[in-house]
């Protein structure tokens, strides 16, 4: 990877991750209630739209092999997207994790980089 690559690299990630902290920040101030989707115990649209989207993100952060850019760092975005991997219904809609990792690396050349 020549510097040139690894310094965008990093700046994606750092943007990322801002993104994420003010996402985390505002689950945080507007849903201080949430057990365990944002609303209460159902998942609503919102859950599922901001956690399938997560849930891809723990696919690209495999995909460049990093641990830079993990929901672990944001605890209640983590949380939603465990809780919505435990519905059966998401288990069949989200797309399998290792195919996911195979075409974000197919699609972005990130195979040498593993």
């Amino acid at each position: 990877m020549t510097w040139l690559a690894r310094n965008e690299k990093d700046k994606a990630i750092e943007e990322s991750n801002e993104l994420l902290k003010v996402l985390e920040e505002g689950i945080a101030k507007d849903f201080p209630k949430r057990s365990p989707f944002l609303n209460g115990e159902n998942p609503g649209i919102l859950d599922v739209v901001i956690g399938s989207s997560a849930c891809n993100a723990e696919a690209f952060n495999e995909a460049i092999g990093g641990r830079d850019l993990t929901l672990e760092k944001y605890q209640c975005l983590y949380e939603l997207v465990i809780a919505l991997k435990n519905i059966p219904m998401m288990k069949q809609l989200l797309p399998i994790h290792h195919d996911l990792v195979a075409k974000i690396r197919k699609k972005f050349n990130l195979n040498q980089e593993v």
